[in-house]
């Protein structure tokens, strides 16, 4: 009976399907939401977007591939598989676009009813039941206005280059769908139109915004070094500091260029040169330059006749370097190292990592790896071995039948250990303080030698009497006979006495080094000079004097000595500047057609025996009326000078150019010189090697074809991130 009601309904339903144009066994792909059959020809199809026909060909592998490279976002619509993106998205939400989608089209489709329209092409958002607005396809937004396009262009470049991104991003069908779900209606940027047109503009902008910053301010110190890559290809950077009208310290990278040619000094400063030349930036307007310890920078710099800074954290490393060599030290760390490697093993470490979980209920430190260069990565490593010492003792007692004991240290071992590292914490900080590009560091290089002089005696000293009290314990025992000491005890002063002679030679390591850049007055006979090294140290120490007594941080800190070689040398430097602004004031000020000039007096063999003269003149002899003229402004530097030393020291903590800043109207003319001495960095790791860092991550095995140049601009862009403007 059934069947026999449902013949005539099945017969009827497959004649109507026979009178339609498409039959629906077709049609069950969702392909044909977004096409249509072409009038004319049954055997292609025309997009409902761009009106292009394609062939059928028997599927619809033709269509699915248009929609994917010219439409990827009308796939998003309606995927087809339960693995696709609306298996992510709440059941709720999709209801409420679903009804209001219906909604809009007035009327509501059967359950089985296949789409046969295009999205629609409104532009205005529909709202919901809940009354949230929502938007029924990716589709409803017209094309964007050329105005909106450029802004997104720039968007798009400024991401790529800021973030050191490979050129061909902007081809990806992943950015394509995400740029076009974040923003309908905006097709994005091609690769020949970024490189060739809009991260070139950034780039122009960028330098010259950084051009008009150098050229208001007064000076500008420079930072250079020399890497080499991973692939074995050299580079040389140069970063400047400055400080800007408000007295805020500022930088920028320069450039970061492949450097093909030897690396002699003479080639290092052509291309000092050709920088210079390239960003407008005169000698005369160079504070100084930090540099390592390498005698080709040495001589680039001095050829330049610039001053030079020896980089404090290069320093430091060749300090460490010694340390490393002490007998105890080496012996240490011969072991900690094969300790790390024993555990850089994946499989011993899970198995570590589980039996602390187990044991002790909690995670395991990762004993990281070294950097040979790098003297701090090693504290990590350390602190990791101290902390986790019980830990590590019972996993290698249980693990392998304890074959791993051997790596242990011994108890004299560790205690040694220990007191290296606790020495070398406070170098940690140091030297991370010291590489900060936002402070003023250069003016702490004296203080700092100074304080570890101290530290070195007081260890010396230390080590001295506890010598000291030993072989007097040891005769006084041999004269009253005392029973001996128990082992235990006599072993601990042992330790004790190896932690701190080990403290001592530790600090003279460094301190000798120190030395031999900064302080060649406090230098022992432990330090080997070269003629040209002592005469670069004493040159850095006269200028790093007045860096110090510039920062009323650290102004009362200096030795008497130093303290009055920054005022004569300031004296003479301020006096020169003052001279040449008036000697420029009144050439601009003159006209040709005014009385000869006067004889200059003063100058040559006269100005000599003038000055010897005055010299032998008596106390109670009065100067005529041009030594008086001569001498007033030198006269009002030494009373600047003077009121600036008579104020009380800054706390270490302040920021000196915020003081600076408030009493620069009181002290005009040092005032002048203090940004030339306070822009300069203590070390240039960290400007130099962030920017050899973004240069590794530019310079890549996968990117062969980039060209130089466009590498130099996205390296310029990453480094100067903070000065290229943001698209809005």
């Amino acid at each position: 009976m059934s069947t026999a009601t449902a013949g005539p309904s099945s017969v009827s339903s497959r004649g109507k399907s026979r009178g339609k144009a498409r039959p629906s066994r077709r049609n069950k792909s969702n392909v044909w939401a977004h096409f249509k059959d072409c009038e004319g020809d049954p055997l292609r199809a025309v997009c409902n977007y761009c009106k292009k026909s394609y062939s059928k060909g028997g599927g619809t592998t033709n269509l699915i591939s248009h929609l994917s490279s010219l439409h990827p976002e009308a796939l998003l619509d309606r995927p087809s598989s339960a693995s696709s993106i609306d298996s992510d998205v709440d059941d709720d939400l999709l209801m409420d676009v679903d009804a209001a989608s219906n909604s809009s089209r007035g009327s509501t489709p059967a359950p089985d009813s296949q789409p046969a329209s295009p999205p629609s092409t409104r532009s205005s958002p529909l709202s919901s039941a809940s009354g949230t607005f929502l938007q029924p396809t990716l589709h409803s937004y017209s094309k964007l206005d050329k105005g909106s396009t450029q802004k997104l262009n720039l968007a798009v470049a400024y991401f790529v280059g800021t973030c050191g991104l490979p050129f061909n991003t902007v081809t990806k069908k992943g950015f394509k769908v995400m740029m076009r779900c974040a923003r309908p209606g905006y097709e994005p940027i091609g690769r020949k139109a970024l490189v060739e047109n809009y991260l070139p503009k950034l780039y122009t902008f960028t330098k010259s915004f950084l051009e008009s910053l150098l050229m208001r301010a007064d000076h500008a110190a420079l930072t250079s070094d020399l890497w080499t890559s991973d692939s074995g290809e050299p580079f040389i950077s140069l970063t400047v500091h400055f400080i800007g009208t408000e007295w805020v310290l500022q930088s920028g990278a320069l450039n970061c260029r492949a450097f093909d040619v030897e690396h002699t000094a003479i080639n290092i400063k052509d291309w000092f040169l050709q920088t210079l030349e390239e960003w407008a930036l005169p000698r005369s307007k160079i504070s100084a330059i930090t540099t390592d310890n390498g005698d080709n920078m040495r001589l680039a710099v001095e050829l330049l006749d610039v001053p030079n800074v020896r980089c404090l954290g290069h320093t430091i490393q060749t300090g460490m370097d010694d340390v490393k060599r002490l007998e105890d030290i080496a012996a240490v760390t011969k072991k900690t190292h094969a300790l790390q490697q024993h555990f850089s093993s994946n499989k011993l470490f899970r198995a570590y990592k589980r039996f602390i979980e187990e044991r002790y209920q909690s995670q395991a430190k990762k004993l990281t790896g070294l950097c040979p260069t790098r003297w701090w990565s090693e504290l990590p490593l350390n602190r990791a071995i101290i902390e986790s010492e019980v830990h590590i003792r019972e996993f290698l007692a249980f693990h392998d039948h304890g074959k791993g004991m051997r790596l242990l240290l011994s108890h004299r071992e560790m205690n040694l250990f220990k007191s290296y590292t606790a020495t070398l914490d406070p170098l940690d900080e140091l030297t991370q303080g010291m590489s900060s590009e936002k402070n003023v560091t250069a003016s702490a290089i004296l203080p700092i030698v100074y304080l570890l002089n101290d530290m070195l005696r007081r260890a010396e000293e230390q080590a001295t009497a506890e010598a000291d009290h030993t072989l007097s314990d040891t005769s006084d025992g041999e004269e009253e006979s005392d029973p001996p000491v128990t082992y235990p005890i006599e072993r601990d002063e042992i330790i004790l006495q190896g932690e701190i002679k080990l403290n001592a030679a530790i600090f003279k390591c460094i301190v000798a080094k120190l030395h031999k850049r900064y302080d060649p007055e406090s230098a022992g006979a432990e330090v080997q000079w070269r003629a040209v090294d002592k005469r670069g140290a004493e040159k850095c120490n006269a200028f790093l004097s007045i860096c110090s007594f510039m920062d009323p941080r650290f102004r009362d800190d200096l030795r008497e000595s130093d303290q009055e070689t920054a005022k004569r040398e300031l004296l003479d430097e301020i006096d020169l500047l003052e001279r040449i602004a008036g000697d420029q004031s009144a050439s601009s000020d003159g006209s040709g057609d005014g009385p000869a000039p006067k004889k200059q007096k003063g100058k040559g063999l006269a100005g000599i025996f003038a000055k010897l003269v005055g010299v032998a003149r008596p106390a109670d002899a009065q100067p005529d009326q041009e030594s008086q003229s001569l001498n007033a402004p030198r006269d009002k530097i030494r009373q600047e000078i003077a009121r600036y030393c008579a104020l009380p020291p800054l706390d270490k903590d302040e920021d000196p150019l915020a003081w600076w800043k408030a009493h620069s109207a009181s002290f005009p003319l040092i005032s002048k010189v203090a940004k030339k001495y306070l822009s300069v960095p203590a070390t240039s790791i960290t400007p130099s090697e962030r920017l050899f860092s973004h240069a590794g991550d530019v310079y890549q095995d996968t990117r062969h074809c980039l060209s130089g140049e466009n590498a130099e601009i996205q390296i310029f862009l990453k480094m100067n991130q903070d000065l290229v403007p943001i698209p809005k």
